[in-house]
């Protein structure tokens, strides 16, 4: 994940090659070890949609790389959120009464942001 988050938007072939092959092998052990919990009975390692769109992203990385010679990295459409925001959130959705908790919720979040924005 370093690598995929680490470059800039295009990387080059011989680097998104490695990074695409470095994906496979993490689906083939992932997959093995599906296979593995299942023969054991146990529920441990969902495939689909996980490794679906690991997949995906490893194929199109490695397409473009012998089509163009450069990737786009798959960071760049990514919607990834900091993991902070989601936990400040919940953290105060938490203290709140169920019936109101949409509104409670955004009127502490904006109280939090107001201080944070005055306190700069």
């Amino acid at each position: 994940m370093k690598g995929i988050y680490s470059n800039d938007v295009f990387i080059d072939r011989s680097q998104g090659l490695e990074l695409s092959n470095a994906l496979y092998a993490f689906i083939k052990a992932y997959a093995f070890e599906a296979h593995a919990s299942y023969n054991k009975g146990v529920s441990a390692f969902a495939t689909y949609p996980k490794i679906h769109f690991l997949h995906e992203v490893a194929h199109t990385m490695k397409w473009q790389c012998h089509k163009c010679g450069i990737c786009i990295k798959p960071a760049t459409f990514s919607r990834s959120i900091d993991e902070d925001f989601i936990g400040r959130t919940a953290a105060i959705t938490r203290c709140v009464a169920a019936r109101i908790m949409a509104k409670r919720t955004l009127q502490r979040y904006l109280c939090l942001f107001q201080c944070a924005w005055t306190h700069v």
